[in-house]
C-alpha cells in the first residue's frame, strides 16, 4: 500500500481530484503480459538486453530451462510490462 504522497507526478493531482487525501492508502501495481506461441517462445527479454524472445525449452537437456515460466529465476523477465514499464493501475478503496 502507498499514500498519494508516495506516487507523486501528475498522479496525486488527478486522484485528488476524485476526493482522495495525500494519506489515502491504494494499491499501486504494474500488469504484465505474456504471450506463448506453439513452438514454445514467448515474449520478453531473457536473453540480455535488446534480445527479444524466450525460448521455453522443457526438454530436459543439459542447459535447457523453460526461460517463459515464471518459476524459472535465471529468466528476468519473460514477459513485457504494461506501458513499458511505466504504466501502474491504481485501485481507489471505497471511502463510502
Amino acid at each position: 500500500m502507498l499514500t498519494i504522497d508516495q506516487l507523486g507526478g501528475d498522479r496525486d493531482l488527478i486522484l485528488a481530484r476524485g476526493g482522495v487525501t495525500p494519506q489515502t492508502q491504494v494499491c499501486v501495481y504494474t500488469p504484465r503480459v505474456q504471450v506463448t506461441d506453439n513452438w514454445g517462445w514467448c515474449n520478453g527479454s531473457c536473453n540480455g538486453p535488446g534480445n527479444t524472445g524466450c525460448y521455453d525449452d522443457t526438454s530436459g537437456a543439459i542447459g535447457a530451462d523453460g526461460q517463459c515460466s515464471d518459476l524459472n529465476l535465471n529468466s528476468p523477465s519473460p514477459w513485457t510490462y504494461f506501458g513499458n514499464g511505466e504504466g501502474q493501475i491504481i485501485v481507489i478503496p471505497d471511502t463510502n
